[in-house]
């Protein structure tokens, strides 16, 4: 009667530990910081030409740049842009938000 208490107590504290131990990987994996570049208008009239983030981003993060975002929510000139390295990591750039 005791073996099997104690057997119930154990299974019931590995569930416990591992469920606990899942919480703590999924917080930290949502605690992600995008880089961000800054990037200035060279004429104050004309906004930031994607080609020209497309064309810095190529320089600084070599990859295939899977996709880019206006989000004017964060700046006039804010895009964001999601690009695969070479090396194979996955990166959210942020590029002229504030």
């Amino acid at each position: 009667m005791q073996v099997n208490h104690i057997n119930r107590l154990s299974k019931y504290l590995l569930a416990t530990l591992l469920l606990f131990g899942a919480g703590i990987q999924t917080s930290q994996a949502n605690r992600f910081t995008p880089y961000k570049v800054d990037m200035v208008r060279t004429d104050p009239q004309k906004p930031i030409r994607k080609s020209t983030i497309l064309s810095n981003i190529r320089k600084k993060f070599p990859g295939r740049i899977l996709w880019i975002r206006e989000d004017g929510s964060r700046g006039p000139d804010c895009h964001v842009v999601k690009s695969m390295g070479y090396d194979g990591e996955l990166r959210i750039i942020e590029v002229a938000c504030e």
